[in-house]
Order: structure tokens, then C-alpha cells, then sequence
């Protein structure tokens, strides 16, 4: 779904939550399967959008004393976790873009 959102010109946090939000489409039905939060557009996106925020905000504060963000990156074959080291970025008006990198990152793992 983000290579659609992508194709469609959306980029960043736009193309994140497009994509997460038609995750919830049933591709053989094209109706959405989200019982839990009505079924609708509407507060499909909204959850979305909290637990994207949720993400970003784990990220930022998940840096330590060198700079480092630490993501736990789980290992589909083996089950196990690995961590993968990903530099911080010092300046501020960088960081929110490394980020939404960081989250593009993370949404396409195949796990």
C-alpha cells in the first residue's frame, strides 16, 4: 500500500497513513474489515494517525547520550529480535524527516 500511496505522489507521514489506512481494505472485497472501529473511513484514519504519531514520538524519545536510536527488528525466519543502530540527527528541522524515513523503513519490513 505505501508503494501505492507513493505512485499517487503522497510522500512522508501523508503516504504513511494512506497506506496504513487501506491496509484495512479486504482486497478481495474492497470493503472495509475494521469491525473494531466501524468499518469507516473516517475513524480508520484517525486510529491510524494516533498510533502513527505514537510511532514517531517512540522514536524520538528512544535516543540515547551518543545520538543513537535503537530499533527492535523482528526476525520473521528465526523469531528472534535484532537491533539495528540508526543515527540520530543533531538538528531539529532534520530530525522530522528522519524520522518519517525511520517509520517508511519500519512499515516495509515483511514480518
Amino acid at each position: 500500500r505505501l508503494t501505492q500511496a507513493q505512485n499517487l505522489g503522497l510522500r512522508g507521514d501523508e503516504a504513511i497513513l494512506w497506506a496504513r489506512t487501506r491496509a484495512f481494505l479486504n482486497p478481495n472485497t474492497q470493503q472495509w474489515n475494521a469491525p473494531g472501529l466501524g468499518n469507516n473511513i473516517e475513524q480508520i484514519t484517525r486510529d491510524q494517525s494516533r498510533r502513527q504519531q505514537a510511532i514517531q514520538k517512540a522514536i524520538a524519545t528512544a535516543q540515547f547520550s551518543d545520538n543513537t536510536v535503537i530499533l527492535s527488528v523482528p526476525n520473521q525466519a528465526e523469531h528472534t529480535q535484532a537491533s539495528k543502530a540508526i543515527a540520530a540527527p543533531s538538528a531539529p528541522e532534520v530530525e522530522a524527516d528522519i524520522q518519517a524515513d525511520l517509520v517508511d523503513d519500519m512499515l516495509s519490513l515483511d514480518l
